[in-house]
């Protein structure tokens, strides 16, 4: 094993750290500023916060390590080392929150408008055909799972008070359209709705086999699920395009 690749793995658990202090003080720093009574979070269960400092710092330290590996010492290995440590930020705060925080969306907007202009990985007007492309199916998807919502909740006595896909999904699914580009972003909307629909499935396997059953309309955090098509488009675009291709 090279020393860049030592290097750059511990560089990834030092990324690891700061993500779970992040992913513990801005949830509760947005539960303060709201108002007393109405906190839009659910709390963590108490085993978990030792789980997901573990699991992060694994994953953050495996990938910083494999991208070294892969892309060297380079403005791709910096980019892409960036991208993965917002996602996992993201991803940790919405699978125990369900929330897509602005206050690390907007950030990363800035930065990713950055590097799509100056680091010419992609040509900006496709990073923007991207954004757009994204912003109008997603926002449809947003739309419709509302009027979803309000179909079932005029038949039923509890009413249902969340969607699936989420506003902050929205946010987050555009941004991965504007780092993607256009035409990777139709592939990354595809496996999106395909990783959605699979972990869903495995949610309603796991509660049937190891829980007391499934519960209807139980909202589940969809953030990991367009993170995950990202980054297999981020990372490994040219393996699914052989792949597709057949070649």
């Amino acid at each position: 094993m090279s020393f860049g690749i030592v290097a750059a793995s511990l560089g990834g658990l030092a990324l690891g750290a700061l993500v779970n202090w992040l992913a513990t003080v801005l949830p509760a720093r947005r539960a303060a500023q709201m108002d007393a009574g109405t906190p839009a979070e659910t709390p963590a269960p108490a085993g978990r916060p030792v789980a997901r400092i573990v699991a992060v710092e694994i994953v953050l330290g495996a990938l910083a390590g494999y991208l070294w590996w892969r892309f060297g010492a380079s403005v791709m290995f910096g980019v892409l080392l960036f991208y993965v440590t917002v996602f996992t930020l993201i991803a940790v705060i919405d699978i125990e929150h369900r929330l897509v925080l602005n206050v690390v969306m907007l950030p990363a907007f800035v930065v990713a408008l950055l590097e799509v202009f100056l680091s010419g990985r992609r040509e900006p007007v496709e990073a923007l055909a991207g954004y757009a492309v994204a912003q109008i199916v997603v926002m449809g998807i947003y739309l419709m799972g509302h009027v979803y919502l309000n179909a079932v909740n005029a038949r039923r006595g509890e009413p249902v008070t969340e969607v699936a896909f989420g506003f902050g999904d929205v946010t987050l699914a555009t941004f991965c359209g504007l780092i993607i580009g256009y035409p990777g972003v139709i592939v990354m909307l595809v496996l999106m709705v395909l990783f959605g629909g699979l972990f869903a499935l495995l949610y309603v396997l796991g509660r049937m086999l190891f829980a007391k059953g499934y519960r209807a309309h139980t909202p589940l955090p969809y953030g990991p699920s367009i993170i995950l098509a990202a980054m297999v488009l981020l990372v490994w675009s040219k393996e699914l395009a052989r792949l597709l291709g057949g070649g």
